[in-house]
């Protein structure tokens, strides 16, 4: 490991990965900076009978499947957006992405996205797809681009428009603009989306009530 870092450093190259870390014995799905071996992010949203057992269902596990990983933890101690050169970088791990009440403040205070996820275990299924598309909507949310690294499937850098600018290749390269500011969403949440409802329901009963005046219904 220490020749892996001297190599990066002396070739001026960061990387980011993502492993189980072990600590206090106990087990960390993480984010980490492989230059220092330092650990960014943890993940705080675990998914129940893949990462963890839920105390309720410890009853039953006898008659559940070994699962390799089903002793993870989670921790507050990591903040959750971590700074890189003066970027400030909100990450997320796996199925969070699908959580966007859970990633919406600590985007709103980044200037880049960055989700990593291990998709082996999908074997080319419509999860692929579904957890890219959500990476999509997850940057239009907040306006801020997302680098989107996945080991199975295809990788992508996604604009702050949601549109995937590059996604071919073994190594696929992109400049990334950092972006700052809040959206609506980011502010008000939901109630964004319900206020655009209302809208729009109160513009269809008008246009309704106008056009009644010069059509017989």
């Amino acid at each position: 490991m220490k020749k892996i870092r001297y190599k990066l450093k002396s070739n001026n190259i960061s990387v980011f990965t993502g492993a189980y870390i072990e600590k206090n014995n106990k087990s960390y799905n993480s984010l980490f900076f492989l230059n220092e071996e330092k650990v960014l992010y943890t993940k705080n949203h675990l998914i129940p009978f893949g990462e963890y057992t839920p105390k309720w269902a410890y009853y039953l596990k006898a008659f559940l499947p070994i699962i390799h990983k089903d002793n993870l933890h989670v921790t507050t101690k990591e903040n959750k957006i971590f700074n890189f050169k003066n970027i400030n970088i909100s990450a997320s791990i796996c199925f969070e992405l699908i959580f966007p009440s859970e990633l919406r403040k600590r985007n709103a205070n980044s200037n880049i996205l960055v989700h990593i996820s291990d998709l082996g275990w999908f074997d080319k299924s419509w999860a692929e797809k579904y957890l890219l598309q959500n990476a999509r909507v997850r940057a239009m949310e907040s306006q801020k681009p997302m680098i989107y690294s996945v080991n199975h499937g295809n990788s992508a850098f996604i604009n702050k428009f949601g549109q995937i600018t590059s996604d071919k290749g073994i190594t696929i390269e992109k400049i990334v603009i950092p972006q700052k500011g809040k959206t609506l969403w980011e502010n008000y949440g939901n109630f964004t989306t319900l206020f655009l409802i209302l809208i729009n329901l109160i513009i269809l009963i008008l246009t309704r009530i106008q056009c009644a005046k010069y059509i017989k219904i």
